[in-house]
């Protein structure tokens, strides 16, 4: 019986995971340009810079592009929502005015023939969102009023095209620690005309602890300080830098024990001192009492054992401090158990408070 029981605690933990929503606390979609496909990129120098709390980025690309052929022209779109501050944009050194791509009316959105084939009608006759690819196989629509856009007469030839903003942290908070990460999304460039040469930097010398990247090993320099890549192709469909922190001693030990095992340590001794108790009332000769005491236990106990269980998450959540995931699932339906635990655990414990009686029957 014993091992249905821890079964069936599994079983209903995993349930509440199931139903809860996503893990992740999404930060700054982080996205390398939207090109159009009447310009070529010739490279792009993205050079990262972390805080030294690991809550903020400062992103610096350039993007160096040739056009064949003069006139006005929009090379670029440009994602430029949940930034903290303000979205930059220079060409050859000079700031640019910037503007959300219009929703209507038709002859504007002519403009745009370029990036056509990332747009997707809805219930409008108007394209209302654009296509960003995650990887091959997956993707993600977002507004037309989430990108900015410029418009301007390039002449024939190459061009350089700066873009600054300040990026904020995501959170992965399915483990018991959470794991901060900074993406930003390389896979438009797989759309892009040409793609020649992609630059990276890493400067993440302002924070004292280890981060990782999903870049492999640099070129120059670490992650200690700054690192350098060059690569002829896209590595991956987005860069990450992750950073997760390690739990105390003390917190590392209770999520070694995890929620069961403290749960198991918690009943244990209440069901030893319930025992107790009873033992020590039918040797008193206290039968009246001792009655009491199994009736009042069984029905508490089975409910604080189970509660317990529910509280022991946040017992290691506080014992991690701020850094803790807080992602469980709904961990007090396990109370719904009661009506199987209180009457297997009354049964017992009758049978022991019988056996007590018979032994000290037989002494007297």
């Amino acid at each position: 019986m014993v091992k249905y029981i821890l079964a069936f605690f599994v079983f209903i933990s995993n349930l509440c995971l199931a139903n809860m929503a996503s893990p992740i606390q999404e930060g700054t979609h982080a996205i390398t340009a939207i090109s159009s496909k009447d310009i070529a990129i010739l490279n792009e120098n993205i050079r990262i810079s972390i805080d030294k709390y690991f809550n903020k980025a400062f992103y610096q690309v350039e993007y160096t592009i040739r056009t064949e052929s003069g006139g006005v022209q929009i090379p670029l779109l440009f994602h430029a929502r949940d930034y903290l501050g303000k979205f930059k944009v220079w060409l050859d050194g000079k700031a640019v005015e910037l503007k959300e791509v219009p929703l209507s009316p038709q002859d504007t959105l002519k403009r745009f023939d370029g990036f056509s084939d990332a747009f997707r009608k809805t219930d409008s006759p108007f394209p209302t969102e654009l296509l960003v690819r995650y990887d091959v196989h997956s993707g993600r629509y977002f507004p037309l009023s989430d990108f900015v856009y410029f418009e301007v007469d390039l002449s024939k030839g190459v061009h350089q095209i700066s873009v600054e903003y300040v990026g904020g942290v995501w959170a992965d908070r399915s483990g018991w620690l959470k794991k901060y990460s900074f993406r930003y999304f390389l896979s438009p460039a797989r759309e892009w005309k040409s793609f020649h040469e992609l630059y990276v930097s890493i400067d993440a010398s302002a924070f004292k602890e280890t981060i990782h990247s999903n870049l492999g090993k640099p070129d120059s320099g670490s992650l200690k300080q700054t690192a350098h890549w060059t690569f002829k192709g896209i590595p991956s469909d987005y860069i990450e830098l992750s950073y997760q922190p390690k739990p105390s001693n003390f917190a590392g030990l209770l999520i070694g024990i995890s929620p069961l095992g403290l749960t198991l340590i918690f009943g244990l001794v209440l069901i030893l001192l319930h025992i107790g108790v009873i033992r020590f009332l039918i040797k008193r000769s206290k039968m009246i009492l001792s009655s009491f005491v199994v009736v009042a236990g069984s029905i508490l106990i089975p409910f604080v054992i189970l509660a317990g269980y529910t509280f022991s998450y946040d017992v290691i959540d506080s014992a991690i401090g701020m850094h803790a995931g807080r992602y469980h699932g709904y961990t007090f339906l396990v109370v719904f158990l009661y009506v199987i635990v209180m009457p297997v655990y009354w049964l017992g414990i009758h049978q022991i408070t019988t056996s007590f009686k018979r032994s000290f029957a037989r002494k007297l």
